[in-house]
């Protein structure tokens, strides 16, 4: 009988064992967040992506490039000399970048009416119309504000009040409110630049579509560098070396949000984006960092990363995150979005099946089927049912739906993922491997 248990024991120890170190293995394979993704020769200010995928980067030194097959390769589509600081697409899928723009994807360009201004900032509004910042080299009188709305073939100026202020970044709230993060500029006519300017920062609103002006009091003093609304409605503002601000007053009001970014780099805030679901990354001269709490707390996602000097980033409509850096342009792994598919097959039951794979690292997919449309919920909780990340929370039709979660910013160990629709509950555990 011993000599059986020790048999046991050691067909244990050399099949059982290595086949879970195998497994282990494939789990962790894959642990970079990014990729590089071309361009490497190249230092990337700015970068954006159209409705079809396509992304765009403007460079320091040579224009405009596209990739249209996730940044595998790249081509130069507008040979520019000046650094490109801004880009945007509208509803249109035109693409505006600098004092250009194109309607046909880049394969052709028209100057916008800026003679010969630096273009710093590009708002491309939800309801159609354009907002630039650029800097009057011509006439040294700073920074000036145009507005478009006919696809950029006019510009109005709209800088009544805003003398001297140089617009970093543009953003239209959805009640109709304008803001501008500027750098306020003193200036010196007598004199040739650089000599003759002085900087101060701050945040001003419109809530006539530039009419007029009102400085806030929350961010004085701050060099605002980007803004962004999400789906609640609030503000979310990036500064440089001041880190993250949020408003849920439409402005009126502002509160510090920078924990876990602990060095001036890190709160050295470029550029972020807010996804569909709500979590945000953000692009500092300190890498890139994600919050899943409205920006109450931030951790690092720069594995992969040969440069964490990161000046832009942007997201296409699978879900990959791309970044401009003094290296070229990186791409994530993996898709951060949440839908990857969904199907209009007939199904009987509810039914939430076991995710896959399982154990993951760090993304796993969740398939669960519908028999009728109706509003349901998909949430993932930690093992002490602390709720850790909304996956669905909408009405959906009939069919299978498969979902994507990515715990890249969790802890190893037992989650859960709780389906409810109507009064019917289904759960399943997943466990994550690092």
């Amino acid at each position: 009988m011993k000599q059986v248990i020790n048999i046991y024991f050691t067909l244990c120890f050399f099949v059982v064992l290595p086949v879970y170190a195998q497994m282990n293995q494939q789990v962790n394979s894959q642990t970079d967040f990014w990729k590089q993704a071309g361009l490497s020769n190249h230092d990337i200010f700015s970068i954006t992506t159209n409705s079809h995928g396509h992304i765009f980067t403007g460079t320091g030194d040579s224009g405009v490039y596209r990739s249209t097959d996730r940044g595998e390769n790249w081509i130069n589509v507008k040979n520019y000399p000046a650094r490109v600081e801004a880009l945007a697409v509208n509803s249109n899928d035109f693409i505006f970048a600098g004092p250009s723009n194109s309607t046909d994807y880049g394969e052709s360009w028209s100057d916008m009416d800026f003679r010969n201004d630096y273009v710093f900032s590009i708002c491309a509004a939800p309801n159609g119309d354009l907002f630039t910042g650029v800097l009057d080299f011509e006439d040294y009188i700073g920074g000036l504000i145009y507005h478009s709305m006919d696809n950029g073939d006019h510009w109005t100026n709209i800088n009544n009040g805003l003398d001297s202020t140089l617009s970093l970044s543009i953003f239209q709230h959805s009640s109709g409110n304008l803001f501008v993060g500027s750098i306020w500029i003193d200036v010196y006519v007598d004199k040739p630049p650089p000599n003759q300017w002085f900087f101060y920062g701050g945040l001003r609103s419109s809530t006539d579509n530039g009419r007029t002006w009102l400085t806030l009091d929350g961010l004085y003093n701050y060099t605002v560098s980007s803004l962004k609304e999400d789906r609640q409605g609030w503000i979310f503002a990036g500064t440089y070396g001041n880190g993250m601000y949020r408003s849920i007053d439409t402005g009126a009001t502002w509160t510090e949000i920078n924990e876990g970014l602990s060095t001036w780099h890190q709160r050295n805030v470029r550029s972020f984006i807010i996804k569909s679901d709500g979590d945000l990354f953000i692009a500092t001269l300190g890498g890139v960092f994600e919050s899943t709490d409205n920006g109450d707390h931030w951790i690092a996602m720069n594995t992969g990363l040969t440069d964490t000097t990161v000046s832009c980033i942007t997201i296409d409509p699978l879900g990959y995150l791309y970044i401009g850096t003094n290296k070229g342009v990186f791409r994530s792994v993996q898709s951060t979005t949440s839908f990857e598919n969904q199907s209009k097959e007939h199904v009987s039951v509810l039914y939430l099946k076991q995710n896959y794979p399982n154990p993951f690292n760090p993304s796993t997919t969740i398939e669960f089927s519908l028999p009728h449309a109706e509003y349901m919920t998909l949430r993932v909780y930690d093992i002490l049912g602390v709720e850790v990340s909304v996956l669905v929370n909408e009405h959906l039709h009939a069919g299978v739906h498969r979902v994507s979660w990515n715990a890249w910013s969790r802890a190893s160990g037992f989650y859960l993922v709780r389906l409810q629709a109507g009064r019917s509950t289904q759960t399943r555990k997943l466990l994550l491997m690092k």
